[in-house]
């Protein structure tokens, strides 16, 4: 067996380290009395109940949650930089601003008074939605859920707040306490975000993406426009059917956190939102969507051009306005035959394909975005990985339904190949393969 599939192993802890601790149900369940006292005279008015927890001692599971937490979110930064040498850096780690213990305390607070005791003793419990706790100009939702995975041996706490941005617009944040059942261990997966990244259940983050066809500059033109979302709408957290993503540096999105593998995906998205803090703005992606974009449009025009359709100048000036464009992003073609029609690529040359046309263009830089993007989606589940790793030999098992290596390559090996295809549908280089998927002791 190799060193690497003894680490992956769930480790055998000694029996101090494997004592059950205060765990985050008994932690609930003694805010609960610890309000019930408060409300009925036990404690004094005078005492502010969030202080009162403090001082009694009944916050101990979530301090240890959080420092659990920084340590992780530590060790994820760390593998970063390490993965990003030589990147300019323009980030200095703070805490995160949205999410975590702080705001999942201050939601509990709210909230306690609608949920049982009974219900905070068991494994799966939903609050019902609260509206309008603050005093705002935009109404706020808030609910408190937890879980308990498919494994059978971890729970998922969940605080989640909805903020009604008008009629047609909203604003989803959550935050996620772990707990391992077998040894009473929790984290505050919020802490392993960079600062400013919160995350959100993508269920309620649905986006209308368009293009805005009075947009001159091809950069902004495909735009997005966040669906309006009610948490009264939605009616089980733990099954949710939304994906896992990190979107701009500011949020990661998460489906289905119960099944096994969720967490797992749910770590890669964390590792994408620490690239995405340290690396320089420029991705495959975006990269290849201004390209197409700026392309079709080229190519519409010149066809009118050749047609004869000249109109004041109107598109001879989109024309140039294009061509300057691609220039902008690095993208050079020949005017003449820029169309793909079967002809060899020249070196540094690539094809470019949209849905029902394909283009040649000359550009140093697809191939050093293509390698970037084999490299982050690959680092992110490399970083996983060893965040799993990692947090075993801390006592808190993210994963106890994965534990052997084969266990984990069984569900990042198709993630990679998706990858793979998605990508090759999109590009093809000059003598270079796409290549997202490696062999196995490159990936470990």
């Amino acid at each position: 067996m190799s060193k690497l599939e003894q680490e992956i192993r769930a480790p055998k802890f000694e029996s101090a380290e494997n004592k059950k601790t205060f765990s985050m149900k008994d932690f609930l369940v003694q805010m609960k009395q610890r309000i019930v006292e408060y409300v009925t005279g036990l404690i004094s008015k005078d005492t502010d109940p969030e202080e009162y927890l403090e001082k009694s001692g009944s916050s101990e599971p979530l301090e240890e949650a959080v420092r659990a937490g920084e340590e992780a979110g530590l060790y994820h930064e760390k593998m970063t930089l390490n993965s990003l040498r030589g990147t300019d850096l323009e980030y200095n780690s703070e805490k995160p601003a949205l999410g975590g213990v702080d705001h999942f305390k201050i939601t509990v607070l709210r909230l306690l008074d609608k949920i049982s005791i009974n219900d905070l003793a068991s494994d799966n419990f939903r609050s019902p939605v609260v509206d309008s706790l603050r005093e705002s100009s935009e109404p706020h939702q808030i609910c408190l859920n937890r879980f308990k995975r498919e494994d059978e041996q971890s729970t998922i706490t969940e605080a989640v707040e909805n903020i009604r941005l008008g009629e047609n617009d909203s604003f989803t944040y959550s935050s996620l306490i772990f707990e391992d059942l077998k040894t009473g261990k929790s984290i505050d997966l919020n802490r392993l975000l960079p600062k400013t990244v919160f995350f959100a259940p993508s269920s309620f983050c649905e986006e209308e993406t368009y293009v805005d066809k009075n947009e001159k500059d091809s950069k902004k033109m495909v735009k997005r426009k966040r669906l309006h979302t009610d948490l009264h709408d939605f009616q089980n957290f733990s099954g949710q059917k939304g994906i896992f993503y990190a979107r701009g540096g500011f949020e990661v999105g998460y489906g289905d956190l119960a099944k096994t593998g969720g967490i797992l995906s749910l770590l890669h998205e964390i590792a994408h939102s620490w690239q995405q803090k340290y690396r320089k703005k420029e991705n495959f992606e975006d990269n290849y969507l201004n390209a197409v974009i700026n392309l079709g449009r080229l190519a519409g025009y010149k066809k009118k051009l050749e047609n004869g359709e000249e109109d004041d100048g109107y598109t001879a000036f989109f024309v140039n306005h294009y061509l300057d464009e691609l220039k902008k992003q690095g993208i050079e073609i020949d005017e003449s035959n820029f169309l793909y029609h079967g002809q060899e690529l020249k070196p540094g040359e690539a094809i470019i394909k949209d849905e029902n046309v394909s283009y040649i263009v000359k550009s140093s830089k697809f191939e050093k975005l293509v390698y970037n993007f084999e490299k982050d989606e690959r680092d992110a589940w490399a970083h996983a990985l060893m965040t799993v790793r990692y947090l075993r030999r801390k006592g808190i098992d993210l994963e106890p339904g994965m534990k052997t290596l084969n266990d984990f390559k069984k569900y990042i090996d198709p993630c990679l190949d998706s990858y793979q295809e998605s990508t090759t549908q999109e590009i093809e280089l000059h003598q270079r393969d796409i290549r997202f998927l490696r062999k196995s002791k490159e990936i470990e």
